[in-house]
């Protein structure tokens, strides 16, 4: 009997008794329904990475394809720079997880994590001191408390994409770019205000497209 004629919930069944390293590089590639199965949300309703020092950013890549998945649980992983969990249902306290596990990092990205708020850029700022990047676009939780934290205890931020965090006023950003007047930035309101084709406006990045 070939396995493939198995039902769908037997095969995630055995899945389930997989480590997930071996369903996130090996199981997910081997063809489209393996592919399909390897994203089941069964899988995905806790994530523990605590095992896995040796985590490296495509592992999680291919990881934050799980859009399912509604716990991350990290430790200790200091060769993660890039992480993007754009889409992810997870919360302030799963991103606090990341930043302890990956000091390191450079680039986070959030967009579309509904679920984000002030307190995520909270825990960026204070945990991932060399930062370069957040994307929190569709965030709509997002006010300018959180912008100003985090703005004011990363030096190191060069970009911060905040399309569609309706809860970003114009003061705010004029506070920001006081603080790092190099930085890109996007906002809800800047591609309509009047001061779109200032020096400041011009040096915007557009919301990047969540990388599936």
């Amino acid at each position: 009997m070939n396995v493939n004629q198995l039902p769908e919930t037997v095969l995630v069944a055995i899945l389930e008794h997989l480590p997930m390293e071996t369903i996130v590089c090996n199981v997910a590639l081997v063809c489209k329904k393996w592919h399909q199965l390897s994203q089941d949300s069964v899988l995905w309703r806790i994530t523990d990475l605590r095992k896995h020092r040796n985590m490296t950013d495509d592992a999680v890549l291919r990881l934050s394809r799980s859009v399912s998945m509604r716990r991350l649980f990290v430790a200790n992983c200091p060769l993660l720079t890039d992480v993007d969990l754009s889409c992810c249902c997870i919360d302030d306290d799963a991103v606090r997880v990341m930043a302890t596990a990956a000091p390191h990092l450079l680039e986070l990205h959030l967009g579309h994590c509904t679920d984000i708020t002030d307190q995520a850029l909270h825990y960026i700022s204070d945990l991932c001191p060399a930062i370069v990047r957040v994307d929190c676009s569709f965030c709509d939780k997002i006010t300018d408390a959180g912008v100003m934290y985090i703005s004011q205890r990363s030096s190191s931020l060069r970009h911060l994409d905040l399309v569609r965090c309706n809860w970003i006023h114009e003061r705010c950003v004029e506070q920001m770019l006081q603080l790092h007047p190099d930085i890109h930035y996007s906002t809800a309101w800047l591609f309509t205000d009047k001061r779109r084709d200032t020096p400041a406006t011009r040096r915007c990045l557009r919301s990047p497209v969540p990388r599936f």
